[in-house]
C-alpha cells in the first residue's frame, strides 16, 4: 500500500521544501504523482472588483493591478516548486494555479489527493501570512488526511518511530486507515489509548486488544502504552507521550468543530498544532 497522489502546498515560504522533502518520503518515485497547488487569492479580488464596477468603476484599474500580482506570485511559487521537486529527485510531479484563496482552494484540491502535506503556522513570519486554522480546516473540509509539519523542523527521515492516539473513534480510525502506508513501511507503532472515546467499547477493544490483533494483519507490530483516563487536556497529554517514547510522528483523528466554536473552545487538534515539535498525521 502507498499514497498514489500527494498534494503539497507551494508557496515563497521557507518551509516548502521540507513539505517536498516529506511528499518524496512518504511516496515512493515510482508509483506515487505529486501536485504543487498554488493559491493566488484572486477570487476575494475579482468579488471586490465587481463590486466597484457596480459603484462606477473607481479604483478598478489597481485592483485589476493586484490581481495580476497576485497571480505573477503564485506562478513563481510554483517555479521553485519545481525546481525543489527536481532537486529532491522526484520525477512525477506537476504544478497547479488555483485562483481561489488559501482555505477553500485547498480544500477542494485535497478531495482529489491521498494526503495533503502543509505546515504549522509560524508566528514569527509575517512575510507569509497563512490562516491560523489552515490545517484543520484542510482536514475537516476535505475529509481527506493531511500531514502537518512543524515550522521548525527538518526532515530526515518520516514515521520511523510512529504513536498513534486510539480512543476507537471515527476519526481516530480514519486516521489509522489514512496511516497504514507510514505504518506498514516501519513495521511497528506504539498506541496511546485514550478512555474518553471507549465509552461503547468491548473489554478487548478498550485494553487495545482488537486494534493490536487488526494491526497484526497488516504486518504491524503494536505496542499499547498505558492508559489515560485524563479529564483535562487531551492535546498535552499526546504531545508529553510522544516526548516520552520519542516518537518522530503523531497520528490522530482530527475534532474539527466550526472555526467560531474552535476560537471559543480551543479543542486537541488546536492545542497539538499550537505547541507540535514533530509532524502529525490527521483526518476526520
Amino acid at each position: 500500500m502507498s499514497y498514489k497522489t500527494i498534494l503539497v502546498h507551494a508557496d515563497h515560504s521557507p518551509h516548502m521544501e521540507q513539505r517536498v522533502r516529506a511528499a518524496a518520503l512518504a511516496g515512493d518515485n515510482i508509483n506515487t504523482h505529486i501536485a504543487g497547488v498554488a493559491v493566488t487569492g484572486i477570487s476575494h479580488y475579482l468579488r471586490l472588483s465587481e463590486r466597484v464596477r457596480q459603484q462606477g468603476g473607481q479604483g478598478t484599474e489597481a485592483l485589476h493591478q493586484e490581481i495580476g500580482r497576485l497571480h505573477k506570485s503564485a506562478e513563481a511559487a510554483l517555479a521553485r516548486f519545481e525546481e525543489t521537486a527536481r532537486a529532491a529527485g522526484i520525477h512525477d510531479f506537476e504544478s497547479r494555479l488555483v485562483a481561489d484563496e488559501e482555505l477553500n482552494g485547498l480544500s477542494l484540491h485535497a478531495r482529489y489527493s491521498d494526503l495533503t502535506i502543509l505546515t504549522q503556522l509560524d508566528p514569527d513570519e509575517p512575510a507569509n501570512p497563512m490562516a491560523d486554522d489552515l490545517p484543520e480546516y484542510v482536514a475537516v473540509s476535505s475529509g481527506r488526511p493531511v500531514l502537518v509539519l512543524p515550522h521548525r523542523y527538518k526532515v530526515e527521515a518520516l514515521a520511523a518511530n510512529p504513536l498513534l492516539a486510539w480512543d476507537g473513534g471515527l476519526e481516530a480510525t480514519r486516521v489509522l486507515h489514512h496511516a497504514l502506508p507510514l505504518l506498514e513501511r516501519v513495521g511497528k507503532v506504539d498506541i496511546l489509548i485514550l478512555r474518553h472515546g471507549m465509552k461503547h467499547a468491548g473489554p478487548a477493544d478498550a485494553a487495545g486488544g482488537d486494534i493490536v490483533r487488526y494491526l497484526a494483519h497488516h504486518d504491524v507490530a503494536a505496542n499499547v502504552l498505558q492508559e489515560h483516563d485524563s479529564h483535562g487536556d487531551f492535546g498535552s497529554t499526546l504531545l508529553a507521550c510522544c516526548n516520552t517514547v520519542r516518537s518522530d510522528l503523531l497520528v490522530m483523528g482530527c475534532y474539527g468543530h466550526s472555526r467560531f466554536q474552535e476560537m471559543l473552545r480551543g479543542g486537541v487538534t488546536r492545542t497539538v498544532l499550537e505547541q507540535m515539535t514533530i509532524p502529525v498525521l490527521m483526518a476526520h
